[in-house]
């Protein structure tokens, strides 16, 4: 099954920026769909800890195609899921997966995931909006403190 895979990255204050795994999605509309989600539900704060997209949570997620076995626990799962979040891990189950599934191969050319290009409806836009602007405050709290 062809997918998608975001790098992902964790900001922690007094760590700074880690890689923190990735998320596989079933298409680009799936893969804005949950960008989306993420960033419609950010707290008003800046929270001690955070994940955004490794090329930075300002810009367009890249996503890169992967292809995943047919069958596979991983492709079900995927499938009926949508996207699937996997955290960089080394204990416990999800350290399990993030062993069996970091070595997917990128097979073509990355692509760019924009949240708002997902076909919106007004209040929804009005709300990335708003997110966007608290993320704007959140990055410059933080550049200044």
């Amino acid at each position: 099954m062809k997918a998608l895979r975001i790098e992902w990255g964790e900001n922690e204050a007094g760590w700074g920026f880690r890689p923190d795994g990735y998320s596989l999605h079933t298409s680009e509309k799936a893969a804005a769909t949950y960008l989306a989600d993420i960033y419609n539900n950010l707290p008003a704060e800046v929270p001690d800890e955070y994940d955004y997209p490794s090329n930075g949570w300002r810009e367009p997620a890249i996503a890169y195609p992967v292809e995943i076995a047919d069958g596979s626990e991983l492709a079900k799962e995927l499938t009926k899921e949508g996207n699937l979040r996997v955290f960089r891990s080394f204990d416990g189950v999800n350290g399990e997966r993030y062993r069996k599934t970091s070595n997917l191969e990128v097979n073509s050319t990355p692509v760019t995931i924009s949240y708002g290009e997902t076909p919106f409806s007004e209040d929804e836009k009005a709300d990335i909006e708003k997110t966007k602007a608290t993320l704007e405050r959140a990055v410059a709290k933080l550049q200044h403190s």
